[in-house]
């Protein structure tokens, strides 16, 4: 859930949820979605997104989320 983002600084935080960023009021939700992945090193692998603009709301660029396998 995007309310419950926190950096441990309250004014960060704020600024994060607020319609600048997040806009937790209007989308309380976040969601990473994935369309492929490939190896980054040991047990680990980098989630990519789809391409830019694929998603309405999209981040701009696009991340890519790097996971360990435990």
């Amino acid at each position: 859930m995007s309310t419950c983002i926190t950096t441990r600084q309250r004014q960060r935080d704020e600024h994060l949820r607020s319609d600048e960023f997040f806009h937790v009021a209007k989308y309380p939700a976040i969601t990473f979605q994935s369309t492929s992945y490939v190896p980054a090193g040991e047990r680990q692998y980098e989630l990519r997104p789809p391409r830019p603009g694929a998603c309405r709301n999209s981040i701009q660029p696009p991340v890519s989320i790097v996971m360990n396998l435990v």
